[in-house]
Formats: structure tokens, C-alpha cells, sequence
């Protein structure tokens, strides 16, 4: 996604494209282990080759759940939008992103 801004810190959490803002305020990042495949074209251990070392699930000030989700490597920091309401419970990443500098 050329031309969008992410700015995480420890009390903001924003996406603004030009199409939309998404911004968190107060964001918790909850660290977690990462369960199964990240989906069908990543596994747990890999993203585009770069093994993930963490995951945070990211909720909001009151504690839901954002569906957002931040995977990190030693090298490379990916943003992630995940659906959770699946038939059989199981999470679908919808789009990953591969932040640069």
C-alpha cells in the first residue's frame, strides 16, 4: 500500500491511507505465540522467507479486539487484518503489509 502511514507507538495506533484512517488510541499489544499457519501462503515459522519472531495481537482502550494484528521478525515488521468469525472458530489473514522504512 505505496503512500500509506503507519505511525505504532505506545499510545497511538494509525493507518491512513487515501482511502481511509484507522486509528487506535491507547492501543494494548498483546504478545502471544503464534498458533498454526498464518494462512495459506505463510507458515507459522515464515513470512516471504523471514522467520516471525513475535506476534501482538493489537485491542483498543476498552480491551476488544481490533482484528489487527503486528508479526515481527528480526528484520522486517508486517501489519496484519485478520477475520475471527469463521464456521469452525479459525482466523484468516484478509491482507498482510511488510513495513519499510
Amino acid at each position: 500500500m505505496a503512500g500509506t502511514t503507519y505511525i505504532i507507538e505506545e499510545n497511538l495506533f494509525k493507518i491512513e491511507s487515501a482511502d481511509s484512517i484507522v486509528e487506535i488510541s491507547s492501543p494494548n499489544y498483546v504478545k502471544e505465540e503464534i498458533q498454526g499457519n498464518l494462512s495459506a501462503l505463510y507458515d507459522k515459522d515464515t513470512i516471504d522467507g523471514n522467520k516471525v519472531e513475535y506476534q501482538y495481537t493489537i485491542y483498543d482502550k476498552e480491551g476488544n479486539k481490533t482484528n489487527l494484528r503486528l508479526y515481527v521478525s528480526s528484520d522486517y515488521l508486517w501489519v496484519a487484518f485478520y477475520v475471527d468469525n469463521t464456521a469452525n472458530g479459525s482466523e484468516i489473514i484478509m491482507y498482510i503489509y511488510k513495513l519499510t522504512n
